[in-house]
């Protein structure tokens, strides 16, 4: 239960989860069977397909319906179920999805960094604007983009200049 969420929302959401798991076992082997082809899947495909099926089972609220926005908490749990090697994030989900493939999870912080940097051109947080920046970024780290996903927060929450990270 979250403070944005009734007790109706959150209930709606663990039905359409219920029945996920009843159809499909668990969510890894959803995302697995219907967004991966050859095999793979990547984030945007997984974003859509966890979206399309909690809208068709009753929660729009708690899982965006669609994916324009920029499905940040999406973005983030499919962060924690692949990349791993850190403290966060699992890699549970590593054997059909590819790091590289990820979307930045897009926040208020992430994105005044990213525009503060010249690494994006829009305040705005959309999927599109955190495709962008992931794209930018995949410049800088081609095989893991997501790897500037802290450094960026980190410097919005702190107030971190770029002044002052060149000075330390």
């Amino acid at each position: 239960f979250y403070r944005l969420y009734s007790h109706a929302t959150m209930c709606r959401f663990f039905e359409a989860y219920s029945l996920l798991l009843q159809k499909h076992g668990t969510l890894g082997s959803y995302v697995r069977n219907t967004a991966a082809a050859n095999g793979h899947a990547d984030a945007k495909t997984a974003i859509d397909s966890i979206c399309r099926w909690f809208s068709n089972n009753g929660d729009g609220k708690v899982i965006p319906h669609d994916s324009t926005s920029a499905c940040k908490r999406l973005c983030m749990f499919l962060r924690w179920m692949v990349r791993d090697n850190s403290p966060v994030d699992l890699g549970h989900w590593s054997s059909f999805m590819d790091r590289s493939k990820l979307i930045m999870p897009l926040d208020t912080h992430v994105v005044q960094e990213a525009c503060r940097l010249k690494l994006a051109d829009s305040p705005t947080t959309s999927m599109s604007a955190a495709q962008q920046l992931t794209n930018t970024l995949t410049d800088c780290f081609p095989n893991d983009p997501l790897r500037a996903d802290f450094a960026l927060f980190g410097m919005g929450v702190e107030g971190i200049s770029a002044e002052e990270l060149d000075k330390k």
